[in-house]
C-alpha cells in the first residue's frame, strides 16, 4: 500500500522550493538539485505536472534559442509565505 511515487516526487519537489525560496525555476535546476531522487527527465516532468495541476507552480512559455531549452516554471506565491 505504498504512496502514489508521482506524487512523493512532487511532494519532495515542493519541500526544495520551500527550502530554497526560489519563485521561478527550470525542470533541469530540479533535477539536478534532487539529482539523488530522479534518474530520469521523465520523473521529473510527472513531479512537475502534479504541482502544476495543483496550481502551485505554472509554466512559463517557452522561449525561441538555439539549443534546447529547459521548461520553466514559475512558483505560486502563497506557497513561499
Amino acid at each position: 500500500m505504498g504512496a502514489d511515487p508521482d506524487t512523493e516526487n512532487a511532494k519532495a519537489v515542493l519541500r526544495w522550493i520551500q527550502r530554497e525560496q526560489v519563485s521561478r525555476f527550470t525542470q533541469r535546476e530540479v533535477q539536478h538539485a534532487l539529482k539523488s531522487r530522479f534518474r530520469k527527465a521523465e520523473e521529473v516532468a510527472r513531479a512537475l505536472a502534479v504541482l502544476v495541476d495543483m496550481m502551485l507552480i505554472r509554466e512559463r512559455p517557452r522561449q525561441v534559442v538555439a539549443h534546447r531549452p529547459s521548461r520553466d516554471f514559475d512558483v505560486n506565491p502563497h506557497v513561499l509565505a
